[in-house]
């Protein structure tokens, strides 16, 4: 299974091109002290998550199939932790974006890559070379930056750096350039909200939470009732999430968007909604989501 078969058959048959490195993030994963799950054992998993590997602390890392990609947007790897159910935290943007940032970084570290690992990583068209890293003359946080495209995590890492040096507006334009990142994901808005209320500006962070609010409450990443509040929620509940998916005049694939919006504030049961999804996703033409989500 280390070779990626059984995935890629669970990928194909829900509508998807096989990540051509499959095999090797596979095997870099496992490498990193991970095993390898079976791609179609999804119980408790997001019904959009196609299972990767499982982590020592019962966490899984996943493939996200958004049910309607923006064009040529490849699948990005996620993590669902066992506490917190009812979110997906973005690892990286994609199998290539993975595997650059672990090569750059095993380099910084002073390792010397395997050159049958190099092989394999650049047999699908070059990717990484042994010291590319060095040979940019960059620092390895600007090589992750401007040569592999990093996540909303490590935008707030800058943004954190940036405070405790006293330096507010740096922190502030890094995390609006966050939320430029990663499309379909509110985590970046929701951080901002949060950033511009520590920092007084109580307007601007209303309005930023607001828009969070947008986006697909499994992508927050934090709490949603404190982001309610900010955008000027006064009872925190579901039921705005459960009208919107019980309206039979809204679009199929808008009520299942609606649907896990409503499932993830009230805790991530998303075996339950399996069925209803699959309907949704069925009726919208949409039949290799319906079947990946089906389980």
């Amino acid at each position: 299974m280390s070779g990626g078969h059984a995935h890629a058959d669970v990928m194909v048959e829900a509508g998807l091109a096989v990540p051509a490195r499959l095999p090797v993030l596979l095997t870099s994963l496992i490498g990193a002290g991970d095993r390898v799950l079976d791609p179609t054992d999804r119980a408790g998993l997001h019904p959009l998550v196609i299972p990767l590997v499982g982590e020592t602390d019962g966490s899984v890392i996943g493939m996200l199939r958004w049910p309607t990609p923006d064009p040529g947007m490849q699948m990005p790897l996620v993590r669902q932790r066992p506490d917190h159910p009812e979110t997906l935290d973005l690892v990286a943007i994609s199998t290539d974006a993975w595997l650059h940032r672990d090569l750059a970084m095993r380099e910084s570290a002073g390792e010397r890559l395997p050159d049958a690992l190099l092989d394999a990583v650049n047999a699908p068209g070059e990717l990484y070379y042994a010291g590319q890293l060095e040979g940019s003359g960059l620092p390895l946080k600007a090589y992750l930056l401007l040569k592999v495209g990093e996540t909303h995590a490590f935008f707030e890492e800058l943004v954190e750096a940036h405070l405790d040096k006293g330096d507010e507006t740096a922190a502030a334009v890094t995390a609006d350039r966050a939320c430029r990142q990663d499309h379909g994901w509110a985590r970046p808005w929701v951080f901002r909200a949060h950033l511009l209320e520590r920092l007084g500006q109580h307007d601007e962070a209303r309005d930023t939470a607001r828009l969070a609010l947008a986006e697909p409450v499994w992508t927050f990443g934090h709490p949603f009732e404190p982001l309610a509040r900010l955008a000027g929620w006064q009872k925190i509940t579901s039921i705005a999430y459960q009208k919107l998916a019980d309206n039979a005049d809204k679009p199929p694939a808008d009520r299942a968007a609606h649907r896990m919006d409503q499932t993830a504030i009230d805790g991530g049961d998303w075996d339950a909604i399996r069925d209803e999804l699959a309907g949704l996703y069925r009726e919208a033409g949409l039949e290799g989501v319906a079947r990946l989500v089906r389980g």
